[in-house]
């Protein structure tokens, strides 16, 4: 391993001799790991285009100040010699007691980071893998069978529900792949509902044609009852009509004889008619309507001529002559 490429400030050749040399900061310098510290520093800051120029400045200001401060070295040189002395023994005690950290190479040291950061790695997914493992035995594996036997339980259950729901409902089964009886139940649920919401419908359907067939029949049976009434009333004045045919005097049956006889076949005919039980209320009020128009209106039209046509009644006086 190459040490710094760090300048260390050099005496001057007219004071070499004079100046105390600090082996200390050498012998540090040199320890692998610091070696390659400051050299990777170094070479940062010389090529980085922000810190390039700084860096060489204050390197030129570090060896012109070492310059200025001989003389102060050369005062201190005793000083310096005996410090200088203590910290190389330091040195050699700590080196002695702990060799690796002085001995040990970049490289072995970033290969030994890896294998612990590896090895702590593979503990820690080893970890995670044997709790994932005893939660899955211990817990996740008896919770899922405990749930597949109680759905297990189920099975006849949901087997004559969903036979029911076939039958009465007309719905369909669960799909052959389906493996656990929830499952199941929530397709029966689904069909039923939908079965049930059709057949809401259909029943509110029903429930309004039911409505309107009573509206129709509430009509129905109240034209049914003002066409009998009509009929009836009809009848009635007919009949009273016909009273008063046969109370005519002799000198006018001749005349009306065949009216008399259409009015009683008139007659008959809408009392057949009313008490039909064969015929709807729409046929009754045709054939009602028919009679009235084709038969009575002439009928009575004929009966109105004759009776005008018939000469008033003469009333006789006392002496014999009509007045």
């Amino acid at each position: 391993m190459s040490t710094s490429t760090v300048p260390m400030p050099k005496p001057s050749s007219s004071s070499t001799s004079d100046v105390p040399e600090m082996t200390i900061l050498n012998r540090v310098a040199e320890i692998p790991m610091i070696a390659c510290a400051i050299q990777q520093l170094s070479s940062t800051l010389s090529t980085n285009s922000y810190t390039a120029y700084p860096y060489s400045t204050a390197k030129n200001i570090s060896v012109s100040a070492y310059d200025y401060s001989k003389p102060l070295q050369i005062r201190l040189s005793p000083v310096i010699k005996t410090v200088d002395g203590y910290a190389n023994k330091s040195f050699d005690v700590v080196k002695s007691s702990f060799p690796y950290p002085f001995e040990a190479q970049p490289e072995d040291v970033a290969t030994f980071v890896r294998q612990r950061r590896d090895s702590a790695v593979s503990f820690v997914e080893e970890r995670r893998l044997n709790a994932n493992k005893a939660i899955d035995e211990r817990v996740r594996t008896p919770a899922i069978n405990a749930a597949v036997g109680i759905d297990q339980r189920f099975t006849p259950l949901v087997d004559y529900l969903e036979k029911t729901a076939a039958t009465q409902l007309h719905t369909e089964s669960a799909p052959a792949d389906t493996q656990y009886q929830y499952q199941r139940v929530y397709v029966l649920s689904r069909n039923v509902t939908g079965q049930l919401y059709d057949y809401s419908n259909q029943t509110v359907l029903v429930q309004r044609a039911s409505q309107t067939a009573d509206s129709i029949s509430a009509l129905a049976s109240s034209a049914q009852s003002r066409i009998l009434a009509l009929s009836e009333s009809l009848r009635t004045e007919l009949q009273r009509v016909q009273a008063s045919l046969a109370a005519t005097g002799a000198s006018a049956q001749h005349s009306t004889t065949e009216a008399g006889r259409q009015l009683a076949a008139t007659i008959r005919e809408l009392g057949t008619l009313a008490t039909a039980q064969d015929l709807t209320v729409n046929e009754k009020v045709a054939r009602a309507r028919a009679e009235v128009e084709d038969r009575i209106r002439p009928l009575l039209a004929m009966m109105q001529r004759n009776v005008r046509a018939q000469p008033a009644p003469s009333t006789s006086s006392g002496n014999g002559h009509v007045e």
